[in-house]
């Protein structure tokens, strides 16, 4: 053998490997289960049972705030009605911009506790929303399962791959225990 047909001999099988190397590659990629789901992550977050408590405890909490500034409220509308009809001592009036102040301060605190609560029940659902969805995802074997919000993240995704409603499902179900 030339030393010519030596090296297209060797150019040859090592084209031939490397094609072999790069078709078993692709072979074992494409062969590859990839697994791609997404949710819609309001509609997971509104449906869930967590999510739908604490909005309960939430609405408790705000109405006890609304009770407490309605009581408040009524004093601080007696006294000014006793100060526009009748010819009333300063003390009266110093009481009345005292409870006024105090209204104001109350209501002030109470919103921001009010907030403070939802951000944090907010905190808590998505929590465990998040542990709950990675679980389904390793049961389901999804290898990503991606959360549409309608703000631009996914502006597109075939039907067959919205496991929405097997995740509500399943969370609910994992949080009242049945799983």
């Amino acid at each position: 053998m030339t030393t010519k047909n030596k090296t297209y001999t060797l150019l040859l099988i090592a084209l031939l490997s490397t094609g072999a190397v790069i078709g078993g590659i692709y072979w074992t990629i494409s062969s590859e289960k990839r697994s791609i789901a997404y949710v819609d992550n309001m509609r997971l977050f509104n449906e869930f049972a967590l999510k739908k408590e604490l909005e309960k405890d939430l609405n408790r909490l705000e109405n006890t705030s609304k009770s407490q500034l309605d009581s408040m409220r009524i004093q601080i509308e007696l006294l000014a009605r006793k100060i526009e009809t009748e010819k009333t001592s300063r003390e009266t009036q110093e009481r009345f911009e005292f409870t006024r102040q105090q209204y104001l301060a109350k209501e002030e605190q109470l919103r921001l506790n009010n907030e403070n609560s939802a951000k944090r029940f907010n905190e808590q659902i998505w929590n465990q929303l998040n542990a709950y969805v990675k679980e389904f995802a390793k049961n389901n074997n999804y290898q990503i399962v991606l959360g549409t919000s309608g703000d631009g993240n996914i502006m597109y995704a075939a039907e067959e791959l919205d496991v929405t409603e097997k995740a509500i499902a399943y969370v609910n179900q994992k949080y009242k225990g049945k799983s």
